[in-house]
């Protein structure tokens, strides 16, 4: 039974990654590219300028890949804290030109926090959700789970941009990725100085519209509006109520 059911998930999880790769991305690759050339326009960058992304959240590194093939020299630093899926990930890309890969979770203050794991990965997080909500029960029947197994607790390390960009001695990141299941606006308040210091210039973020968390879009909106950033594009899933939201500095 065990093994039927992992077989299942994993299914469902190609499934799901076909859908975002060929459905997907194409329009997110589009944005992207034009909201980086706003950018350097607004910035007066020139064409030879590296850009620097940052994908927190980065699963198996499907986001690495898009990256990487929309700006084939840019520098990626790319945060997963989840201990297996940190291993798949290094398996795919620890050779990889440009990208440096690290086992650690970004929110608002560093230390060793819980990290809420998935049968189905890409779902962990650190903000565990309502367990009874209409779309964990969902979920939970698709892949055959009882809703109130749907997540294990670990422990993870975190750290907050602030001082990751500091110790590393980042000055600019040209794009900010951030698909952390609920946690967005953490990883946005552990990046004050940055932000304030105007160092951040494109901002993804993965913005829900379901009933497992309480909603964060107006506090997360607002944060942003104070640093200048207005809102470029909003890209729907393939599947789910649930899009990236690309933000651009322009004030």
């Amino acid at each position: 039974m065990a093994d039927k059911l992992s077989r299942r998930i994993l299914l469902i999880g190609k499934i799901l990654r076909f859908l975002e790769r060929h459905f997907f991305d194409p329009k997110l690759k589009q944005s992207l590219v034009l909201a980086l050339e706003e950018s350097k326009a607004i910035r007066n960058y020139s064409a030879g300028d590296e850009v620097i992304c940052f994908d927190i959240g980065a699963n198996r590194g499907q986001t690495i890949r898009l990256f990487k093939e929309i700006f084939p020299n840019c520098k990626i630093y790319a945060f997963e804290p989840h201990p297996n899926i940190f291993k798949t990930l290094m398996s795919s890309y620890k050779l990889v030109k440009g990208v440096k890969c690290f086992n650690l979770a970004v929110g608002e203050l560093s230390g060793k926090f819980p990290f809420w794991v998935s049968p189905l990965d890409e779902a962990s997080s650190m903000n565990l959700p309502d367990l009874d909500s209409t779309w964990n029960r969902k979920k939970a029947l698709i892949l055959g789970i009882n809703p109130k197994k749907m997540y294990k607790k670990i422990d993870v390390d975190v750290v907050t941009l602030d001082e990751f960009t500091s110790l590393h001695e980042i000055q600019a990141i040209d794009i900010l990725k951030i698909d952390v299941e609920g946690g967005e606006l953490q990883v946005l308040l552990g990046s004050r100085s940055i932000f304030q210091e105007g160092r951040v210039s494109i901002v993804q973020y993965e913005s829900h519209d379901d009933d497992l968390r309480p909603s964060q879009q107006i506090q997360i909106e607002t944060l942003l509006a104070g640093y200048g950033f207005v809102e470029y594009s909003n890209i729907k899933h393939s599947f789910g109520d649930f899009s990236d939201k690309i933000y651009i500095k322009r004030g």
